[in-house]
């Protein structure tokens, strides 16, 4: 099954965008 690595890869961008997201430090990127 490719789900597996579409999983591994939708974690990976999603884990680099936020990580992006906290460097910038702006309070709009907050969620909750």
């Amino acid at each position: 099954m490719r789900a597996v690595r579409w999983v591994r890869w939708y974690v990976g961008e999603l884990m680099t965008v936020l990580s992006l997201r906290h460097r910038e430090g702006r309070p709009e990127g907050r969620c909750c």
